[in-house]
């Protein structure tokens, strides 16, 4: 896929919106590391990591909140999905519009890059219309991305995962946090599908454990120096008992990967192994 030649010295507003939408459990938060950490290279090829602000507690940028902001409300109500948050969804819309909009007006990149999983939980066409209508007139062409991973092995991460955080599983068929075979969680063709008919084809790549970037990144033309395989974020625990115990013990005392004392030598690991 050729996402766009690289930015020009000439000023000229992007007109491509690339989704990367995940799933969840498919190195989207290890891309999504990556993804702010070596933004040059993004920008080098043409492309533009949308920057909404840093979270308060994570150095990180808000693209779950594009999610929370058009997802159907019920998906909102506790144990289904996504936090509520502060504000109304429609205040949210409307002060993501703007926040948006001002940002794309001032890039002189071809294109703009969003990753978040939650995309992938959107199943409805008003909540593809209301994610498009974020966006400027001029953004005309949407890159939809999204990861394929053997069911087996993805639903044994999310369980992992859940065990790590200590989510119950809920017997709600509608919940994120359910979990059963029928799940509509593991309807990846489905997604795809509402995606193809809304914004147009759509990129499947299939998921690589040893390095899950560097295949995110050849598809968009990105070029990254050094060992991407050693960025492995929000990694899922491998055993229930044992694996939870030392999780829980390293984040109390060293904070998680974006915080404290392994936050710090987490990114200082990352830059090393990713120097350009």
């Amino acid at each position: 896929m050729t996402i766009m030649p690289k930015t020009q010295s000439t000023k000229k507003k992007p007109t491509t919106v690339i989704l990367h939408i995940g799933p969840h459990k498919t190195g989207t938060t290890s891309f999504q590391a990556i993804m702010h950490s070596h933004r040059a290279a993004f920008l080098e090829a043409g492309i533009d990591p949308l920057r909404l602000g840093v979270m308060k507690n994570y150095l990180s940028a808000r693209h779950g909140d594009i999610a929370r902001a058009v997802i159907r409300p019920e998906m909102l109500e506790p144990g289904m999905g996504l936090h509520k948050g502060n504000i109304g969804q429609q205040e949210l819309r409307a002060n993501l519009q703007d926040e948006i909009h001002k940002y794309v007006n001032n890039s002189e990149s071809n294109s703009i890059l969003i990753s978040t999983e939650a995309l992938y939980l959107l199943r409805t066409e008003e909540e593809l219309s209301y994610l498009k209508q974020l966006f400027p007139k001029q953004c005309r062409k949407f890159i939809i991305i999204a990861v394929r991973r053997d069911y087996e092995d993805w639903k044994r991460s999310f369980e992992n995962q859940f065990t790590k955080t200590k989510t119950r599983l809920s017997s709600n068929r509608k919940a994120f946090s359910y979990l059963g075979d029928d799940s509509w969680l593991w309807q990846l063709e489905e997604t795809v599908d509402l995606y193809e008919k809304f914004f147009g084809s759509v990129t499947i790549l299939e998921y690589d454990r040893a390095d899950i970037i560097k295949v995110i990144c050849d598809e968009l033309g990105v070029k990254i120096n050094g060992d991407t395989s050693a960025i492995r974020r929000n990694r899922s625990i491998q055993n229930s008992g044992l694996g939870r115990v030392k999780w829980y013990l390293l984040k109390k005392l060293f904070g998680n990967e974006d915080q404290g004392l392994r936050g710090i030598y987490v990114r200082t690991k990352e830059n090393i192994m990713t120097r350009f």
